[in-house]
């Protein structure tokens, strides 16, 4: 790969890695702060249950945003329940139907059921999770991927020569290998081979020219 690409990469993973401290120190710190506060105030059921205000989030900033973390639907209330009053559907006939409604935004209570609180506790458990440390985290991460992206020009030509001269290594043992298996036979002495005797008769006669004479 080449080096733009492995730069990318780089990058890639450490904008990866600091979005996932982001979100740990949303979900554990930001919102575990309001279950914790909740929690800390004794609202575990209906009748103990408090309002934002109650709990510390008076001020605008924390109040929207809280509610915000509250909104129908959101993840934190699987375990933050809310109270709701019975309101009639209709005016004909209040004392027929009623139907749970929620209170207004500013009256609105909350409370953490008691089999609820020690998961809730532990998923949004904010130990070791502050903006100092994750201030630090993000530096020192930063500084690893100016690091590396720095060394990868020279990364890049060591791993290149290594694997180079590895290459070359196994082609030089492909070839002798080769040559020895393909090395011709050493070709015999004819001095190593004496000539076999012709044979001779009893009487020491040719035995081809006795043949063509009795014929």
């Amino acid at each position: 790969m080449t080096h733009e690409t492995l730069s990318v990469i780089v990058w890639v993973v450490f904008f990866g890695v600091v979005f996932g401290a982001f979100y740990a120190y949303y979900q554990r710190r930001l919102l575990g702060n309001i279950l914790r506060a909740f929690i800390a105030c004794g609202a575990q059921d209906e009748n103990s249950a408090k309002t934002l205000q109650e709990i510390g989030y008076a001020s605008k900033i924390k109040y929207s945003f809280a509610s915000f973390a509250l909104r129908k639907g959101a993840g934190l209330r699987k375990h933050i329940y809310a109270v709701y009053e019975e309101k009639p559907v209709s005016k004909k006939h209040s004392d027929q139907l009623f139907v749970k409604a929620p209170k207004a935004e500013n009256e609105q209570k909350y409370y953490v059921p008691e089999e609820k609180r020690i998961v809730a506790e532990v998923r949004y458990d904010g130990k070791g999770t502050n903006l100092k440390t994750l201030i630090i985290s993000i530096a020192v991460l930063l500084a690893a991927a100016i690091l590396i992206v720095s060394f990868l020009p020279w990364i890049i030509e060591k791993y290149n020569s290594i694997f180079s001269s590895g290459s070359k290594n196994e082609e030089n043992d492909e070839d002798i290998y080769v040559e020895d298996q393909y090395e011709p036979e050493e070709e015999a002495d004819e001095t190593d081979f004496e000539p076999e005797p012709e044979p001779e008769t009893d009487d020491g006669k040719d035995p081809l020219k006795t043949v063509r004479t009795e014929k």
